[in-house]
C-alpha cells in the first residue's frame, strides 16, 4: 500500500526545524581577544544591514543565516539605506549580550521583551554557528509556533569593533554573563570589562542605560565592580531598586553557566551580580567639574596635609637634634680626652671613623636635611600651582588610533574616552590612497592606488594625579642628583616607580635597556678598550703631538689630535693618556699644567660630538626622536661639528688670559724630593731605552722630568749625554711606579725576556709583593729565573730597599701567574703575599700583539664603514666585532664584562623612563610649549638658543646622556610650534624636509656634549681638576666665556650647515 502523500512532507518539515545539538559545535572555552582579527567587519554602523538579522521587523524576507563565520559569512559591501542600518526608523538593536555563549540569555529574554531587538556577540566560531542555527530553528517553529524573531547573533570581537556596529547612545542594556576570568596577571588586559573598555561601552549606551555583569568568580567580580565604580560615567544601582526586573532572573538562572553553577549541588558557587547605570554626561558648563575634580581634591586636601606633615616633622626633628647635640659633643670630648692617640690625631673625625655605628636620630639627620625638606616643600608648591592655575589643555598629548576605517568611528573612539578632546582643534582624521610602494599618494582613489592609509588622532588629557606625582618626584630626583647622589640610582629608581604605578608601562620602563643604541653603546666599551690595549693610541698621539718648542704651538697641537681621536674612541681614555704628557710639556715650556689641561678636556668633549659613536649622548640622541622625522647617521654631525671645533679652538686660545689654576701649589724642588725619600721603602728597577722609540735622542734632564711625574716614580738616574738606544735608566719606584713606567712605549724593563717567558696569558699575570719566609729555597743566592718560573710561575723584578741577594724577611716584587699563587710550594717560599691592583702587563711588543693590533684596527675601520653606509646596524655590527675579538683571543670575556660601564647604561635607561613619564603626563609638552612661548618673541634665533640654553643648563649637573634623553622628545613639539596655526602641511608632513628636528637635535647634541662651566657635568673635567689645580670657580671663570661663544657659534653654524646647506 502506498504511503499518503503528506507523510514525506511532514517528515521533511520536521527535519528542517530540528534544533542543533551542542555536542556538534564544541569548541575550547578560551579565546585570545587581542589577537589579530582577519575576518570582515563593517567600517561604520552605516554599513550594517540589520534587515538580514531581523527580517520580520523590516522587509519580511525569508530568514537566512549570516553570522560572520566561515560557514555563514557576511559581506559589508557599502553604505546601507538609513531605513535598514538603524539610522532612521524605529527598529534598532537595544539589548546586547557580549559573549553570549550558547545563547541562553537571548532565548530567555526574547519572549519577555518581544518589541526589543536583541543581539548576541560571540568570538568563537562554532559557538556562533550553534546559536545562529538555534535561533533559525526557533523562527521556523521548532517548539511550536515561530518565535524569537527579535534576537540574532554575530561573530565578532566586541573589544575591538563595538563602535563599528552601534551608534552613539543606541543600547539600553548590555549583559556580560560569566566572562572568561583570565586568572593570570599578565592576561588581565584580556578581561572584557576594564576602565578603558567601559569608555567604549559608555559611548554606545544610552543615558540611564543599564550594564549587567555576573560571574561565579569572586576576584573577577571585584575587578569588574572596581572598574565600573571608578569610571565617571557609571553609577552602581542597588539591586533593591531593580526588584521585578525580568533581566535579573534571566541572568542568574537562564544562562548555561548559571544553570551549570546551580546544578553542582553542594559544590555549587554563588553567582555575583552587579548592575550599573550609564549616567547622563555633564553639560558644557559643568565640564570643569569632571576635568578638575582630582586637581581640586589634591589642592584642597592631600598637598596641604603633606606640607603640614613635612613642617611638623622638620620641627620635631630640629627639637630632637637640639636636645641631643650637647650630649653627643660631650661624649666625643670625653673620648678624645681619654685616648692619647686620638689627641695626637687632633680631629673629631677620628672618633667617627672608629665608631661607624650611628644612632637612629643621626640617620634621620643625614637623610632629612633642611635643604631636602626645602626642595620637597618647593616641589609640593610647584605641584599645587600647576594643579590649580595651569591651563589643562597645555598638558594635552597626542594619541593615534589604528584600525579605524571612517571618521565616524574615529569620532566614536574619541568620544568614548572621557579624557579626550574631540573638538576640531584637537581631532584629525585623514584617509589617503597610495600605490604599493607608498610613494604616489592622494586623497582620492584611482586605478593605481591599491593601498589605503588611515590616520585617526586626537588629544588626550593625562590623569591629574599622574601629572602632579611625576612633577614632584622629578624635581626631587633632579635635586638629589645635583646634591651628589648616584644618578643611575635616582633615574632608574624613578623609572621603576612610574612603571609600577602605571604612569608608563612595564615595557616602557625597560625600553632604555632594550634600545639598540644602548646595546650598541655597551658593546662599544670593550671595543674601545681592545683598541686602547693595542697601544695604537700612544703611537698615534706621539706622532701627532711631536715635541713643540712654544706654548701656542703646543696648545693647538694638543687640541687637534685629541678632538680627532675623541670622535671615534673613548675620550676618557684619551684624556687619561694625555694628562702625563701635557704635564711634561708644561714643565718644558715653563708654564703651569693648568694652562693646558682644561682646554684638553674641552677638546675631548667637542670631538666626542662629531660622530655617532664619539660619545654616549650621540647614540641616545638618535633614539630620542621619532625615526619617521629624522634618523641620525654616522657622520651627520661631522660637518657642523668639525667647523664648530675649529672655531671653538680659536675662542679657547683667545680666552686663555682668563684661565687660572687657583688651587695649584708650588711644586717641591728636586733637592727636597731627594732628601725626603727613604730608599728602603722603594724598589730599584732598571729600564732601557727601546731602539727607535720616542726617548732616543732626548735630553736626559727632560726625560727625568717626564718620568718623575708618573705615579709611584720617586727618582730617575739617567746618563749625562742625550739618550741613545738601550741607554740605562735606574729608577727608584713604588709598586705602582713599575706599572707607570711599563706603560711607556719607548722604554723596556730589565729582564723583559724572562717576563715574556711566563706565557701569553697576560691577563692572568699580576705584580705581587711577597715576603720571603725563613725556609725559602731562594735565600742567599742570586735569582735563578728559570727555576722560579718553572716551580713558582713567577719572575722576580726587584727587592725592596736593596739590590743584593735576597734574605729572609725581604720583600720581593715579582710578576706571577695567578694560578700559582696560594699553592703549597708558594706558601712554603713566601709567608705574606699582596697583589698590586690592575697590574697585568700590557699586551704589546710581540709578534702576536702586532697582528692583533692590525686586526683590531682593521675591524674598527670596517665597523665604521659598514655603519656609515647603513649596511649593518651599530648594535649588530658591534656585537659581531666583540664576538670575533673573544673567539680570536684578542679580548677575554672577563674583560668584556669588566669594561662595560653599568652605571652609564643604567643612567641612560633611567633617563629614558623619566622622559617617557614626562611625555605620558604632558609635562614635556607643557615645558616645550612654555619654552617656545618665551623664545618665540625673539624669532627663530630665540627658539634655537632656548634649546641650547636648556641642554647646557641641565648638563652642568647631570649626565649629558640623561639630558639628551629628557629633552630630545620635546624637539618635535618645539619644531611644530614654528609653523603657522593654519599650516597643517608644515605641522604634519614637512618637518623632516625643512630640517627643523634635524637642526634642533644637532644643537641639543652639541650643547649637552659641551659642559664647560662646571666640573660635574663631564667626567674629563673631573679628571684634569687635580693635576691642573682647578677649583669650581676656575671652570666658571674660563668656561663661562667659552660656553657663551660656543653657543653663538653653535646656533650659527648649525643654521648654516643643517638648515641651509642640508649637511
Amino acid at each position: 500500500m502506498e504511503p499518503e502523500p503528506s507523510a514525506p512532507s511532514t517528515v521533511l518539515a520536521k527535519s528542517k526545524i530540528e534544533k542543533p545539538k551542542k555536542a556538534d559545535f564544541r569548541q575550547r572555552a578560551h579565546c585570545n581577544p587581542l589577537c589579530d582579527w582577519g575576518d570582515c567587519y563593517p567600517a561604520s554602523p552605516d554599513h550594517v544591514d540589520w534587515s538580514v538579522h531581523f527580517p520580520s521587523f523590516f522587509d519580511g524576507s525569508p530568514d537566512r543565516l549570516q553570522l560572520n563565520t566561515a560557514e555563514n559569512p557576511i559581506e559589508y559591501l557599502g553604505v546601507v539605506p538609513d531605513a535598514r542600518n538603524g539610522k532612521a526608523g524605529a527598529h534598532k538593536v537595544r539589548f546586547l549580550d557580549v559573549g553570549c555563549g550558547f545563547g541562553g540569555l537571548l532565548m530567555a529574554l526574547s519572549p519577555k521583551f518581544p518589541d526589543k531587538l536583541m543581539l548576541g556577540m560571540e568570538i568563537r566560531e562554532q559557538v556562533t554557528n550553534y546559536v545562529g542555527k538555534r535561533i533559525h530553528a526557533m523562527r521556523q517553529g521548532a517548539e511550536g509556533s515561530p518565535s524569537h524573531h527579535n534576537v540574532s547573533v554575530i561573530r565578532t570581537n566586541a573589544m575591538k569593533f563595538l563602535p563599528n556596529y552601534f551608534r552613539k547612545g543606541q543600547l539600553e542594556k548590555m549583559f556580560f554573563c560569566f566572562p572568561d576570568p583570565h586568572f593570570k596577571r599578565k592576561n588581565a588586559r584580556r578581561r572584557i570589562i576594564s576602565y578603558g573598555l567601559l569608555s567604549v561601552y559608555a559611548y554606545v549606551m544610552a543615558p540611564d542605560g543599564l550594564l549587567y555583569h555576573a560571574t561565579d568568580v569572586k576576584d573577577l567580580h571585584e575587578w569588574m565592580d572596581t572598574a565600573c565604580e571608578e569610571h565617571p560615567l557609571f553609577r552602581r544601582v542597588p539591586l533593591e531598586e531593580l526588584e521585578g526586573d525580568a533581566c535579573i532572573e534571566a541572568v542568574t538562572s537562564e544562562t548555561e553557566e548559571a544553570k551549570r553553577v546551580k546544578n553542582l549541588g553542594r559544590f555549587g558557587h554563588d553567582v555575583y551580580l552587579s548592575v550599573f547605570r550609564r549616567i547622563a554626561p555633564l553639560s558644557d558648563g559643568d565640564e570643569s567639574v569632571v576635568e578638575t575634580l582630582t586637581h581640586k581634591r589634591l589642592g584642597a586636601v592631600i598637598y596641604p596635609a603633606m606640607t603640614v606633615a613635612a613642617v611638623l616633622f622638620a620641627v620635631l626633628l630640629a627639637t630632637a637634634l637640639r636636645n641631643t647635640e650637647e650630649q653627643t659633643v660631650q661624649r666625643a670630648r670625653l673620648t678624645v680626652q681619654g685616648n692619647k692617640l686620638l689627641q695626637r690625631a687632633g680631629t673629631f673625625h677620628a672618633v667617627k671613623q672608629l665608631n661607624p655605628e650611628t644612632t637612629f636620630l643621626e640617620d634621620f639627620k643625614s637623610a632629612f636635611t633642611w635643604k631636602r625638606l626645602a626642595v620637597f616643600a618647593f616641589a609640593i608648591f610647584l605641584g599645587l600651582t600647576v594643579a590649580l592655575f595651569a591651563d589643562r589643555h597645555l598638558f594635552a598629548i597626542g594619541k593615534s588610533v589604528s584600525g579605524v576605517a571612517s571618521a565616524e568611528v574615529c569620532q566614536a573612539v574619541c568620544s568614548a574616552d572621557p579624557l579626550a578632546l574631540c573638538d576640531d582643534a584637537h581631532f584629525a582624521f585623514e584617509k589617503r590612497y597610495c600605490t604599493v610602494d607608498g610613494k604616489d599618494c592622494g586623497v582620492t582613489a584611482h586605478e593605481t592606488s591599491t593601498t589605503e592609509f588611515v590616520s585617526c588622532s586626537f588629544s588626550v588629557l593625562p590623569q591629574a594625579w599622574k601629572v602632579d606625582f611625576v612633577l614632584i618626584s622629578a624635581v626631587m630626583g633632579l635635586y638629589l642628583i645635583v646634591e651628589g647622589m648616584s644618578a643611575e640610582l635616582i633615574l632608574f629608581g624613578l623609572s621603576c616607580i612610574y612603571g609600577f604605578l602605571g604612569i608608563i608601562t612595564g615595557d616602557e620602563a625597560w625600553a632604555g635597556i632594550a634600545s639598540s643604541s644602548v646595546i650598541g653603546l655597551a658593546l662599544l666599551f670593550p671595543i674601545a678598550s681592545a683598541i686602547e690595549e693595542t697601544g695604537v693610541l700612544d703611537t698615534a698621539v706621539g706622532v701627532m703631538l711631536g715635541s713643540p718648542q712654544s706654548f701656542h704651538v703646543a696648545f693647538m697641537r694638543m687640541l687637534v689630535p685629541v678632538a680627532a681621536l675623541s670622535a671615534f674612541l673613548s675620550n676618557t681614555a684619551i684624556v687619561t693618556m694625555m694628562i702625563p704628557i701635557i704635564v711634561s710639556w708644561s714643565r718644558t715650556l715653563g708654564v703651569k699644567p693648568g694652562k693646558l689641561l682644561m682646554p684638553l678636556s674641552f677638546a675631548a668633549q667637542l670631538g666626542g660630538s662629531c660622530t655617532l659613536i664619539g660619545s654616549s649622548h650621540c647614540l641616545v640622541a638618535r633614539d630620542s626622536v621619532d625615526k619617521t622625522l629624522y634618523k641620525m647617521t654616522f657622520f651627520d654631525l661631522s660637518y657642523s661639528g668639525t667647523i664648530l671645533c675649529v672655531i671653538s679652538f680659536g675662542f679657547m686660545a683667545l680666552a686663555l688670559p682668563c684661565l687660572s689654576s687657583s688651587a695649584a701649589q708650588a711644586e717641591p724642588s728636586e733637592q727636597t724630593d731627594d732628601k725626603q725619600m727613604a730608599p728602603e721603602n722603594f724598589y730599584t728597577v732598571d729600564f732601557f731605552v727601546r731602539p727607535g722609540g720616542g726617548y732616543v735622542g732626548m735630553d736626559p734632564e727632560l726625560a727625568r722630568l717626564q718620568l718623575k711625574r708618573l705615579p709611584g716614580v720617586k727618582y730617575v738616574q739617567a746618563p749625562r749625554v742625550p739618550l741613545e738606544d738601550n741607554a740605562r735608566l735606574s729608577c727608584l719606584v713604588a709598586d705602582v711606579g713599575v706599572l707607570s713606567l711599563r706603560q711607556i712605549r719607548g722604554l723596556r724593563i730589565a729582564h723583559e725576556a724572562h717576563l715574556r717567558a711566563l706565557g701569553m696569558e697576560r691577563e692572568r699575570r699580576h705584580l705581587y709583593e711577597a715576603c720571603l719566609s725563613s725556609g725559602s729555597r731562594i735565600l742567599d743566592a742570586p735569582f735563578d729565573f728559570d727555576a722560579m718560573r718553572q716551580a713558582l710561575g713567577c719572575c722576580p723584578i726587584s727587592i725592596r730597599g736593596k739590590e743584593s741577594v735576597p734574605q729572609a724577611g725581604d720583600i720581593l716584587l715579582v710578576e706571577a701567574d695567578e694560578r700559582y699563587v696560594g699553592e703549597a710550594l708558594w706558601e712554603e717560599e713566601f709567608s705574606i703575599t699582596k697583589m698590586v691592583p690592575n697590574s697585568s702587563p700590557q699586551r704589546t711588543g710581540g709578534v702576536h700583539d702586532r697582528v692583533r693590533c692590525i686586526s683590531v684596527c682593521l675591524g674598527m675601520a670596517v665597523l665604521i664603514f659598514s655603519v656609515t653606509l647603513e649596511l649593518v646596524r651599530l648594535s649588530t655590527g658591534a656585537g659581531i666585532f666583540v664576538l670575533l675579538l673573544v673567539l680570536s683571543n684578542a679580548f677575554s670575556m672577563q674583560n668584556v664584562y669588566k669594561t662595560i660601564k653599568g652605571p652609564v647604561l643604567l643612567t641612560i635607561a633611567g633617563a629614558g623612563g623619566l622622559s617617557l613619564a614626562l611625555q605620558a603626563t604632558g609635562i614635556a609638552m607643557f615645558a616645550a610649549k612654555q619654552m617656545t612661548a618665551m623664545a618665540m618673541p625673539f624669532g627663530t634665533v630665540g627658539l634655537r638658543t632656548a634649546v641650547y640654553f636648556l641642554a647646557a643648563s641641565l648638563s652642568l649637573f647631570m649626565n649629558n646622556s640623561a639630558t639628551v634623553a629628557i629633552i630630545g622628545p620635546m624637539l618635535a613639539t618645539m619644531a611644530r610650534s614654528t609653523c603657522g596655526a593654519d599650516d597643517i602641511e608644515c605641522q604634519q608632513t614637512s618637518i623632516k624636509a625643512n630640517g627643523r628636528v634635524t637642526s634642533a637635535l644637532a644643537r641639543l647634541v652639541f650643547a649637552a656634549g659641551s659642559c664647560f662651566m662646571s666640573p660635574l657635568g663631564y667626567q674629563t673635567n673631573l679628571m684634569v681638576m687635580k693635576d691642573g689645580g682647578y677649583t669650581f670657580g676656575d671652570f666658571t671663570k674660563y668656561g663661562f666665556l667659552v660656553q657663551v661663544l660656543h653657543m653663538v657659534v653653535c646656533v650659527s653654524v648649525v643654521s648654516l650647515f643643517v638648515d641651509i646647506f642640508k649637511l
